[in-house]
């Protein structure tokens, strides 16, 4: 049975990859950290944008306290996706997928999903979900 496109793309894939990461491990200082000026830093040294998918509890309090520590950071979310949320920031809608501007070499310190289990057994005031379908309503 002949091969597809596909499978041929795939079996050229992985030793692209396999070199890839002989080159980053090559340019890699004695601490492990990417060489100064290196293709790595250069990749290292870029922001990040994360693609958020609004699940049924969130808010813009949620997701800013989430990706940035901080729930009083949740205009920065809104402005990076008002066109798509439209003129209320407290109406935004499951599935929507928001975008979220972060800093270089950001990285998650737990899933959402624990982070949203963390944030409902602690109680926080402001950052507690609500529970209608929908989102919510960020709190005052």
């Amino acid at each position: 049975m002949p091969r597809s496109s596909g499978h041929k793309a795939r079996a050229l894939l992985l030793p692209l990859l396999l070199l890839g990461a002989g080159v980053a491990a090559a340019q890699e200082t004695a601490t492990g950290q990417p060489e100064p000026g290196s293709f790595e830093q250069t990749l290292a040294d870029l922001p990040v944008e994360a693609l958020h998918q609004v699940g049924r509890e969130d808010n813009l309090h949620l997701i800013a306290a989430y990706y940035y520590g901080d729930a009083r950071q949740w205009p920065k979310v809104y402005a990076a996706n008002r066109p798509l949320i439209g003129r209320n920031p407290s109406v935004i809608h499951k599935g929507q997928i928001l975008t979220v501007h972060l800093p270089a070499g950001w990285a998650p310190l737990e899933p959402y999903g624990h982070f949203l289990a963390r944030v409902r057994a602690a109680g926080i005031p402001g950052l507690n979900a609500p529970t209608e379908a929908g989102g919510g309503k960020p709190p005052a």
